[in-house]
């Protein structure tokens, strides 16, 4: 079976073929072919890197354009007769792909058209081919996206195990894409020439075009078939009681800090009440050994398939949360990699009594970018505005962290208190972060925001809590968007402020009755720069941002989402990017 995306490029292809087509075109001789080409001329989708041998080297009259016009550059294409994988000449793939790099040309992006001359080595053995994929992707690197063309060969037998072997990397790299050229030409034979590797030059020009084609594929996110993951609640609806924030756990101070794949419960009962189902915290990692994650969840049997915290080698970086709690008032946490771990809390969550929620459409209540960045150890006070002619008791925010000149972060607390030792945000010299925050508000209506270091802070405002309005339902974490595969019914890395909409009138196990829905939103191997929001699809996008990342970035978020009539959420990112949420529950009557 071919992987998702290897069935929706050749998809996209098939459709191109039937109607593409080309006059009498004279073929370049052999000797007149470049083997490597070059072109500075940035382009809004970044630099590519292509590599390949002879069949890939005749795309060359027509594919450097081709992509130019499609937004890509600058570009590296380098193919010759004979390049193969390995490592053992500076010819071959893997050592052009180090030169570059050490050149400081090392893109998100690749086209692959390798294998026609590997082949002869692993003949029919799928083990050696897919060996031979995987060291060219290994050389290549993580948080890149390939699009490798499939072969054609002499030996049906060989190019048959080849393009197996591709298609077996591909169920388990996520970030290597097939371009399905085999079954192109299988309907177009006068495509290729007898030795059935090389192309005719309409066959050439033809293969440069739906090439380039393909990578605009990789750019945006296209609907599919798919179903959504079934949900259910975790216990009773409950409403919030607001807790003064307190920090339960700091392993850099206790020791014990979790080990690679180890499971960590953390025990909440002194800060929340008896009978709390679930609580509201910060998850923040110090010192990842690796690039790794975070699942929260009450303990009750594995891990869920779910993120609460996606996190980079060396980097700290924070999460707000909520999750259910078992009876004696704990949670587990999971760590993909060794890291330390500190728990802030913020809320707790008692069944059928606490304030209840009231959700909005997402609205901002402060931006220092106007009126002024407070300096190192300043406090911000926001106003919050009332609820029915009422001072919440506290809000759900969104924080975020601009344009700092050292690394430091942001504490939200009640005003008329000293700030408090936890952190809501963890931000570092320049680039944005985001996080959500669940926040005690003072008697007088208003909210303070501790800043370590001088930074520009933005609120928006997600909902309050009050006497009336909508109970907390904790759920079963189920994961209903996951553009990388498919899930979700979106497929590929979303374009620029490409609106996705997921139908929650359509998940299995989500009542009717849910007014808004609560999760974490993820962006993952982002191509650039930018922010994701997410809003009622009902609303018109706001000037709101639901996280905030940096090239290269695996960036989550807790979001909550009002649910307008059509009972849509809607989530758009700046910069392409995969997108990804994950229900952790949701709020009702």
């Amino acid at each position: 079976m071919m992987g998702a995306m290897h069935r929706r490029v050749a998809a996209v292809l098939a459709a191109a073929v039937m109607v593409a087509g080309v006059g009498a075109l004279a073929r370049p001789a052999a000797a007149d072919l470049p083997i490597y080409i070059e072109t500075g001329t940035p382009g809004p989708n970044g630099a590519l890197g292509m590599i390949g041998e002879s069949s890939t080297q005749g795309t060359f009259p027509w594919i450097p354009p081709e992509l130019g016009a499609d937004g890509w550059g600058p570009l590296r294409l380098y193919a010759f007769p004979g390049v193969r994988i390995p490592p053992d000449n500076p010819g071959f793939a893997i050592p052009v792909v180090q030169r570059w790099r050490a050149e400081g040309f090392d893109p998100r992006v690749w086209i692959i058209g390798l294998g026609a001359n590997d082949v002869g080595f692993s003949t029919t053995s799928v083990p050696k081919a897919t060996a031979y994929i995987d060291a060219m992707l290994d050389a290549i690197g993580p948080g890149r996206e390939v699009l490798w063309i499939n072969i054609t060969h002499e030996h049906p037998d060989w190019q048959a195990a080849w393009n197996e072997a591709l298609v077996e990397v591909a169920a388990r790299r996520l970030n290597l894409h097939i371009f399905d050229w085999a079954s192109i030409v299988a309907q177009h034979p006068d495509w290729l020439v007898s030795d059935h590797v090389h192309s005719t030059p309409t066959g050439y020009q033809q293969k440069a075009m739906l090439v380039s084609d393909a990578t605009n594929v990789l750019m945006q996110a296209n609907a599919v078939p798919a179903t959504f993951a079934a949900t259910s609640a975790s216990g009773a609806k409950a409403g919030l009681v607001p807790v003064d924030p307190v920090r339960v756990l700091d392993t850099r101070v206790t020791g014990g800090s979790l080990g690679a794949g180890a499971v960590r419960q953390v025990d909440v009962s002194g800060a929340v009440p008896a009978g709390a189902t679930a609580a509201a915290v910060n998850l923040t990692v110090d010192q990842p050994a690796a690039d790794g994650y975070l699942t929260a969840w009450d303990c009750n049997g594995p891990p869920p398939n779910v993120s609460a915290l996606n996190y980079e080698t060396g980097q700290p970086r924070g999460a707000a949360t909520v999750v259910a709690l078992s009876p004696a008032r704990t949670f587990c946490v999971f760590s993909f990699a060794a890291t330390a771990l500190v728990v802030d809390v913020n809320g707790a969550y008692t069944a059928g009594a606490g304030q209840r929620f009231t959700p909005q459409a997402p609205t901002r209540i402060l931006d220092t970018r106007t009126s002024g960045a407070p300096g190192p150890s300043g406090i911000v006070r926001v106003t919050v505005p009332a609820v029915g002619g009422a001072t919440p008791a506290a809000v759900t925010v969104n924080l975020t962290a601009t344009g700092g000149a050292q690394p430091g972060y942001l504490t939200a607390f009640p005003c008329g208190s000293a700030p408090p030792t936890v952190s809501n945000v963890n931000h570092g010299v320049g680039a944005a972060a985001a996080n959500l925050a669940t926040v005690k508000v003072a008697a007088d209506g208003s909210l303070c925001i501790f800043t370590l270091q001088r930074v520009d802070v933005v609120v928006d405002l997600l909902g309050a809590w009050g006497t009336s309005g909508l109970w907390y339902q904790p759920a079963v974490p189920a994961r209903l968007l996951d553009t990388r595969t498919g899930a979700g019914g979106w497929l590929g890395a979303a374009a620029s402020l490409q609106t996705l909409d997921m139908d929650m009138g359509a998940v299995p196990g989500l009542p009717p009755s849910a007014q808004a829905v609560a999760g974490t939103v993820t962006a993952a191997t982002t191509w650039g720069d930018g922010f994701v929001t997410t809003w009622p699809c009902a609303s018109a996008r706001p000037t709101a941002s639901t996280l905030n990342y940096q090239r290269g970035d695996t960036i989550p978020n807790a979001a909550v989402v009002a649910l307008g009539a059509d009972r849509k959420v809607c989530a758009a990112s700046l910069a392409p990017a995969y997108l990804l949420f994950d229900l952790t529950g949701w709020f009702t009557a």
